[in-house]
């Protein structure tokens, strides 16, 4: 049960508002660096930038909620933002897979905290995992949004091993790089 205190939800929704900062940006710099059409390289950016935002929430909230509700907030703007409905639920899941695993140790295992990220930043891959569970689905959904089929090849991605891996494995590198840059930056911060 999520149990926070109006103060505690403060700091969640700040930490929120900075993460959502941070897929801003990741997006942002996925488009420019990587000018691909279905933002294949967006939740690796994002990993990349948003670590430090993570263990930060976990320094100042160790209890369990902080991160499930972030991936809520998430969740909730794919829906609001009118995305593909199959690409609002793996982040709330993930987030909560993730909250999970880091409240095992109480917050304070700091391999725990970083592989606990990784399962959290999978949670930005929803939009491409929906993609390839549901293609028919999505094109069709695309479609009904009033977008023509050129812009459907255009975003559409087909699920290889290799895109499968190239999805994850970047995730999992830029979350590592993430994480650890974050949790030294707090760790630097405090001395």
């Amino acid at each position: 049960m999520i149990n926070l205190t109006k103060e505690d939800g403060k700091i969640v929704m700040i930490h929120a508002l900075l993460y959502f900062l941070c897929v801003g940006a990741g997006t942002a710099i996925s488009i420019l660096l990587f000018r691909s059409p279905n933002m294949f390289y967006a939740p690796a950016m994002t990993a990349l930038l948003a670590g430090w935002v993570y263990f930060h929430l976990l320094e100042q909230l160790p209890k369990f909620g902080p991160i499930t509700l972030i991936g809520f907030f998430i969740s909730l703007f794919f829906l609001l933002s009118r995305h593909y409905i199959l690409a609002a639920f793996p982040n709330l899941l993930f987030a909560f897979l993730a909250d999970l695993l880091a409240r095992s140790k109480m917050y304070q295992s700091q391999p725990l905290n970083l592989l606990s990220y990784l399962i959290f930043s999978l949670g930005n891959t929803a939009p491409l995992l929906a993609m390839w569970v549901s293609r028919q689905g999505y094109i069709a959904y695309l479609l009904n949004k009033g977008k023509d089929m050129a812009y459907v090849n255009r975003v559409m991605l087909d699920f290889t091993i290799s895109n499968g891996a190239a999805l994850l494995g970047s995730v999992i590198i830029a979350g590592l790089a993430g994480g650890l840059i974050g949790s030294w930056f707090l760790k630097h911060r405090k001395k």
